[in-house]
């Protein structure tokens, strides 16, 4: 009976062998699997702050996603992989370019202080912006500037948005509808860095603005002094150039009333056709010039 006993117990061994095996070879492909899921996010850089007094560029941790439908939600975009991202190369700055489409970026956080931390962010003129944020207790919360809807007409009308997303984000998703977000420099510190970047944002526009004022005002007077066509040109250049400067930063709200880009592009056209004496060297070229504005 022993024998009997063993042998049957040897035969099922040898009748489970394959079955063990299998199994073993579906657990390795599920381990495999799983590696295969998580190997995006191991690769993920995380953005870890340890000053947070200093400006943190977020591009070398960014990821974009371009929806040119413009239709996607927060929900349908959290549950893509990390794999339908584009990873930016960018060292500090957030390069867009000119884009018409509705732009997602997605970056992982993690702040070793004890200071609530803001997202700011360089551009002015935005038809929409987003920002959701999840903590690590996986609470949500949202941030929107400017309107939904008509996305081609609204716009944000104020200084550098600023975006506070606590002190202990670990998820952030940034949307961003716009026809215009070039060379956008977008970081993250704490509320003293925020204020002193804005504070410095408009003292440097400011600064910029009384240099164009000045030499416009110089150039008009030498114009008239002097009664030299050429001068007024060049003074007419730099008003159309202050108009526009006025307007790129909101400073007031001329482009109720006229077009401040058509302005400048004629005033700056209109001064070289002078300037080179176009008419003289180059009759057709001048006229064209002329046709075209």
């Amino acid at each position: 009976m022993d024998k009997r006993y063993s042998y049957r117990c040897g035969r099922l061994d040898n009748l489970c062998l394959p079955c063990n095996t299998n199994l073993l070879n579906m657990q390795s492909l599920l381990i495999l699997l799983l590696i295969g899921l998580w190997t995006p996010l191991w690769s993920q850089h995380v953005l870890t702050i340890t000053d947070a007094q200093k400006a943190n560029p977020i591009a070398p941790y960014a990821y974009v996603y371009r929806d040119k439908t413009k239709q996607l939600t927060y929900d349908q975009i959290a549950r893509f992989p990390l794999d339908s991202f584009q990873r930016l190369n960018q060292q500090e700055i957030v390069q867009f370019g000119y884009f018409y489409d509705k732009i997602w970026l997605r970056f992982d956080l993690k702040n070793k202080t004890n200071e609530e931390l803001y997202l700011i962010h360089s551009h002015r003129i935005f038809h929409r912006i987003e920002v959701i944020v999840i903590d690590v207790k996986g609470e949500q919360r949202a941030f929107q500037a400017g309107e939904k809807a008509p996305a081609l007409y609204q716009q944000v009308l104020t200084r550098p948005p600023i975006f506070p997303i606590g002190n202990n984000p670990k998820v952030v998703y940034l949307s961003i509808v716009s026809g215009n977000a070039y060379g956008d420099y977008i970081h993250i510190s704490n509320l003293e860095q925020a204020i002193a970047f804005q504070k410095n944002n408009a003292t440097w526009q400011s600064f910029s603005l009384g240099i164009f004022v000045l030499v416009f005002i110089y150039a008009f007077i030498f114009a008239i002094r002097l009664r030299d066509s050429l001068i007024g040109w060049y003074a007419l250049l730099m008003l159309s150039i202050i108009l526009f400067y006025v307007d790129f930063y909101r400073f007031l709200p001329i482009r109720n009333y006229f077009n401040p880009s058509f302005i400048y592009l004629l005033c700056w056209s209109l001064f070289h056709v002078y300037f080179l004496n176009l008419r003289a060297y180059s009759k057709s070229l001048y006229w064209a010039i002329l046709g075209f504005n």
